[in-house]
């Protein structure tokens, strides 16, 4: 059953002549201005929970492996990088020594 406003306000006004204001202000502060099964239970915000939670770690471990992907992604091509410049290096090296043996050989 769901309690109109101004069926509230009566109700209000009736306990207010009776306990004085203060009274009838705590008691409409007790009162949800809704259906009792209106409202949240432990269970319900348990579950929901329990919902949020599930999907943060789906979503924290898809980001985790987002991370890793371009982490190998970039270890690739430094590897790759550095192997080029190794390579470079080494040929200009044993070209210097030819040029070297040439001249003096």
């Amino acid at each position: 059953m769901v309690v109109t406003d101004a069926e509230r306000h009566h109700l209000y006004e009736v306990r207010k002549s009776q306990l004085g204001a203060a009274s009838a202000d705590t008691l409409m502060k007790s009162i949800p201005p809704t259906g009792w099964a209106d409202l949240a239970t432990k269970a319900d915000l348990t579950t929901e929970i329990a919902g949020l939670r599930s999907e943060m770690k789906a979503e924290i471990a898809e980001s985790r492996r987002d991370v890793v992907t371009q982490i190998e992604a970039v270890r690739s091509e430094v590897t790759r990088t550095f192997g080029t410049w190794l390579l470079a290096s080494q040929a200009a090296v044993i070209a210097a020594v030819a040029a070297i043996v040439t001249v003096l050989g």
